[in-house]
């Protein structure tokens, strides 16, 4: 009777939240596009004239990923999951929500770069596959929560209360393994890793649930979740990770985190985390032994300030070095160092993360951002 009390109380609280949020996707949408809808078996495909290539694209990515996903989780919304194509921005990305129907929205522009290079093809199933396994993850009810359902229909998502770090690295570890791209197995993101270990600034559970200002910022979640996640699937089998997943909502309803992973894992959450880093620490020693054996090269640091320093570029006279500086407490930035007189100046503020620019005798080019009719945001090409 006890446990069955909290369960309504949870529901009401679930409930009270749904009823004072708002959604405001739409008021960012241009109200004059035209929409058309592709339905598939399990998906629709929704998108305006301009996109009809890439909703074709995505209709056999979409029905392809759900052939792999669906077999591992045995369970997949009973309703069409809606996929919302949107061009109207210079980046890209995508997000997920469970409710009130199970929807993906996909930001097409090509994440393709230096910094995470992809044919298109690859990075639209990459980008999927991520934005999908939130679909399912998130929709699992568990018994309980299947059984408020038959009551009060699609109104309980208890897999939406699990760590950021478990939501965003369960995706980013099957965007790894049933995609052509994936974080786990890029060695920049596994650098990120090693080196906060050797730096002594490894971050704790608290630290990686949630977004911060410090480094690595809005990756965080992603980097110490997928490696975790990764973690669990290898010591202990991918059967009982998923195992785990669809266990974890009656948990949310009743004894909490703890007693989720042990009863999925036998131990705490804080257990397996410590088990994890020590695992790590012996591995990125013996990665550092090694290579201080082949000779490290010696270096002098330039910048000392920005989370990210990037793009360097010489002037042609090799006197000046620009580059791109992102961090918390400005705008976006090229800057230059000056060889000559041993300074550092900002040259324009821009939005020009992951941009391109080039240097000219006399000029600078490059691509920046701005808003435009109030539902775009679009790249030009300044000098």
């Amino acid at each position: 009777m006890q446990q069955f009390t909290k369960l309504i109380w949870f529901f009401f609280l679930i409930l009270f939240v749904i009823c004072t949020s708002t959604k405001s996707e739409a008021g960012f949408i241009d109200p004059s596009l035209k929409w058309k809808t592709i339905e598939t078996l399990h998906f629709k495909i929704h998108y305006y004239l301009a996109e009809k290539d890439a909703a074709e694209r995505m209709s056999k990515i979409a029905e392809r990923t759900y052939s792999k996903l669906f077999p591992m989780f045995k369970k997949a919304p009973y309703i069409k999951t809606n996929v919302v194509l949107l061009d109207n921005v210079d980046f890209s990305n995508g997000m997920a929500t469970p409710f009130p129907e199970p929807a993906i929205y996909i930001y097409l522009t090509d994440i393709g770069s230096n910094y995470n290079p992809f044919s298109y093809d690859e990075w639209l199933e990459f980008v999927f596959t991520h934005e999908y396994t939130h679909i399912l993850h998130l929709d699992l009810p568990g018994y309980n929560g299947e059984f408020l359902r038959s009551i009060f229909g699609r109104a309980l998502f208890p897999n939406t209360f699990s760590p950021g770090f478990m939501i965003e690295g369960f995706a980013s570890y099957i965007e790894t393994k049933y995609s052509s791209g994936g974080r786990v197995n890029s060695p920049r993101w596994k650098s990120m890793l090693r080196m906060d270990l050797l730096e002594d600034n490894f971050k704790s559970i608290d630290q990686a649930a949630v977004y911060t200002v410090k480094w690595p910022m809005g990756n965080l979640r992603y980097l110490y979740g997928m490696f975790f996640v990764d973690y669990l699937s290898r010591k202990y089998g991918e059967e009982k990770l998923f195992r785990f997943l669809k266990e974890y909502p009656d948990f949310i309803l009743s004894y909490g985190v703890d007693g989720a992973f042990i009863q999925g894992y036998g131990s705490t959450l804080h257990g397996l985390w410590d088990d994890w880093k020590d695992e790590l620490i012996k591995k990125s020693n013996k990665e550092k032994e090694a290579i201080s054996k082949e000779g490290l090269t010696k270096y002098d640091l330039l910048t000392s300030s920005g989370y990210y320093n990037f793009k360097p570029r010489f002037s042609k006279d090799d006197k000046k070095l620009f580059f791109i500086s992102n961090n918390a407490e400005s705008q976006s930035q090229l800057k230059e160092i000056d060889f000559i007189a041993s300074k550092e100046a900002q040259v324009i503020n821009a939005s020009l993360f992951d941009n391109a620019y080039g240097v000219g005798k006399n000029s600078i080019f490059f691509s920046k951002s701005r808003y435009v009719d109030s539902y775009y945001y679009l790249s030009d090409i300044y000098k």
